[in-house]
This record gives structure tokens, C-alpha cells and sequence, in this order.
């Protein structure tokens, strides 16, 4: 998983952005992408560690291109006069009046010094991949008994959306509540913004309808 997920990364989403300014519609297909590549994904409920390590190699990678540009830009550069003074020099000789050929002056060529190659460091797999989400992502990814049991309770349940949830802020009892208040023209702006397919949406809108009523 730790080779083959930034290949995924770099096919759906744009690796100069960051992971909250991707188009909702790149996200979804790179979401729907991972789980369909490991579906063992679908049963994760503590945490998700795609959606808690894809912001973190889109930020990494946007650093390392800023890197390489600016190191690039402070290579040295061949100026101009160097360059005339190395075509006067590879001129013919010229000729005196009475056609006696004169040897011309010829400076030493210049040793040309080879321009110093930047090293690319060679990316690594994130700790979260490998180990699972830090302590610190797994606090703020926190999902609260009540949101589970929402999702628990839709007709087919839709447990393994706990996280995509909690990343969208809906943690805790107070926030569903506050979603459940929520017209259903809200409700459905809402749910467009998070990477859910059309059948999923369509179920938690008949829950959070039920709930509502």
C-alpha cells in the first residue's frame, strides 16, 4: 500500500494543491480509487489512515518542488561575456598586408567547472501509513458513541463512515443534532462536499430525515 497510494495520489489529484483546496469531484474519485484498490479500508471505524496520511504527502510534495525550483534558480550561470571571449578566441588569425600569416594569441581555455547537481532526497512512506494515524490525528478525528450509532442505525449501515464524518466536523452529539436541523437543501450541500458516492448519500439523507421526524 505504501508504494502503489501516491501513485493513486498523483493520478486523481492535482499534487500541487493541498489536500482542503482538491475539487470535490478529484477527491471522490480518489477515494472511491483507494477503497475499490483495498477494499480492506471499508472497516476501518477508529481511523482511516488514507484520509489522515493524503494531506500530509500532498504537503510534503508541494515542499520538495518549492525546493528544487529555488535551488535550481541559485545554480550558477554561464554569463554572456564568457562566451565572447571564448568565440574571439576559436577566431582565425589575420593576415599582415603582404599576405604573411601572423599566429594569433590564444589564451588558455577555460576549464568549464561542472554545475553542482542538487540531490533529490527520495520520498518515504509516512509514519501514519505504515504505524497508523499519530495520537495527535487520532484526537481530532475523535467520533462520538451517538454519531456512530447514526450511522449504525441507516438502512444498510454505514459504519465505515465514521471518519469521513469526523473529518468533516460532525464528531460529537451537538453536531449531528445541528445537521439533523438542517433543511434538506442544507443537509444535501453538505453531504456533496464529502467523498461519498450517490447510494451513500442518498441513505444518510433518509436517516437524518428519520432522525428529524
Amino acid at each position: 500500500m505504501k508504494e502503489e497510494l501516491p501513485l493513486l495520489i498523483l493520478t486523481h489529484l492535482d499534487e500541487q494543491l493541498s489536500w482542503g483546496k482538491q475539487e470535490v469531484k478529484k477527491k471522490r474519485t480518489f477515494i472511491q480509487a483507494v477503497v475499490a484498490r483495498f477494499p480492506c479500508l471499508e472497516h476501518y471505524e477508529d481511523a482511516w489512515p488514507v484520509l489522515a496520511y493524503t494531506p500530509e504527502w500532498l504537503s510534503r510534495r508541494k515542499g520538495r518542488v518549492l525546493s528544487q525550483h529555488e535551488a535550481r534558480s541559485l545554480l550558477p550561470r554561464r554569463s554572456h561575456n564568457a562566451e565572447d571571449v571564448s568565440t574571439s578566441a576559436s577566431r582565425p588569425s589575420t593576415r599582415l598586408a603582404h599576405g604573411t600569416r601572423m599566429p594569433t594569441r590564444t589564451s588558455p581555455q577555460r576549464q568549464r567547472q561542472p554545475s553542482a547537481e542538487v540531490p533529490v532526497q527520495p520520498s518515504s512512506p509516512s509514519p501514519e501509513l505504515m504505524n497508523g494515524p499519530s495520537p495527535t490525528s487520532a484526537v481530532r478525528t475523535t467520533v462520538s458513541a451517538s454519531v456512530r450509532r447514526f450511522l449504525a442505525s441507516l438502512r444498510p449501515s454505514m459504519r465505515e463512515l465514521a471518519m469521513v464524518f469526523a473529518l468533516a466536523g460532525v464528531r460529537d452529539r451537538a453536531c449531528l443534532e445541528a445537521l439533523v436541523a438542517m433543511t434538506h437543501a442544507e443537509q444535501s450541500a453538505f453531504l456533496d462536499r464529502l467523498p461519498l458516492n450517490m447510494f451513500q448519500r442518498e441513505v444518510v439523507l433518509d436517516g437524518l430525515a428519520a432522525r428529524r421526524r
